[in-house]
């Protein structure tokens, strides 16, 4: 993470007043140059993910792996990893009780560090916090995902698809509720 790093958001939590603004102070400089950065690279990025880039914002989403999938998954590959998300409180009104599932043609072998250890970083159910596109070289990408736990996740990918899935909710008593939902995928 090269904008919204682990030490800065722990700085931006701090007990202290005068670290804590500092680090506000600093957090507004990130979101300004990752903004410049993503207008800069998103022309050479694939359509899917500046789509979902646009689209999507998972800010505090419930955060399942990251994944290999194996051979039995067909028709995805071998290699690819996904991770899947359940955003709490989706961006769009539109997309209520999903789960959204990224899913990475990998370039690389991914990387899950953890590189602060810190209280502040919340050990139980994992949540996304904040995220990163980068461009490598033509054609090869990075997404890298900070979540509430301290692990950082990094994913060195050639392509990107995500698809997203209407979670089937209980009916009500004596009552079918049909499922419905649009299948996004990119």
């Amino acid at each position: 993470m090269r904008y919204f790093t682990p030490e800065l958001l722990l700085r931006f939590r701090s007990l202290d007043d005068d670290v804590a603004d500092t680090a506000e102070a600093a957090w507004e400089q990130a979101i300004k140059r990752y903004r410049r950065h993503w207008k800069k690279i998103s022309p050479q990025l694939p359509e899917s993910v500046r789509r979902f880039h646009d689209e999507y914002c998972l800010h505090d989403a419930d955060v399942f792996g990251p994944a290999k999938l194996s051979v039995q998954t067909l028709p995805w590959g071998f290699h690819d990893v996904v991770l899947v998300a359940q955003p709490l409180n989706p961006s769009f009104p539109e997309h209520p009780n999903t789960l959204l599932f990224l899913q990475y043609a990998m370039a690389a072998e991914p990387i899950v560090e953890v590189p602060v250890r810190a209280d502040a970083f919340h050990l139980e159910r994992p949540t996304w916090l904040y995220d990163e596109f980068d461009l490598i070289e033509p054609g090869v990408f990075v997404h890298e995902i900070l979540l509430s736990d301290g692990r950082v996740v990094k994913l060195r990918f050639r392509e990107l698809r995500f698809h997203l899935a209407t979670i089937i909710e209980p009916a009500e008593e004596g009552r079918k509720v049909p499922v419905t939902g649009k299948a996004v995928s990119a």
